[in-house]
């Protein structure tokens, strides 16, 4: 289901992430900056993978978009170096 999720995200839109350095075993924050051309539809989309992103140990602290909703940056925070590395794939 990640996979499917992954390949529907990015087959609709261009995203750049980047994950910040942390402790060897702490929690990483990813700041994940994406391309829409419809946020209603991404979002609903975005929701959906509430589930994938609980088992994959990220939580979303914040979703931000500029006025025209076609920039959105996605805040999360995942519980090590190693799932943030293992949900981007």
């Amino acid at each position: 289901m990640k996979k499917l999720f992954t390949a529907a995200l990015l087959a609709a839109i261009t995203a750049s992430s980047f994950a910040a350095p942390a402790p060897k075993d702490g929690p990483v924050i990813l700041i994940i900056t994406v391309q829409v051309k419809d946020f209603k539809a991404w979002k609903t989309g975005f929701d959906k993978g509430e589930g994938v992103r609980q088992q994959a140990g990220i939580k979303v602290l914040t979703v931000a978009s500029e006025e025209n909703e076609t920039k959105v940056v996605v805040i999360e925070q995942a519980e090590s170096r190693k799932s943030a590395e293992d949900f981007l794939g």
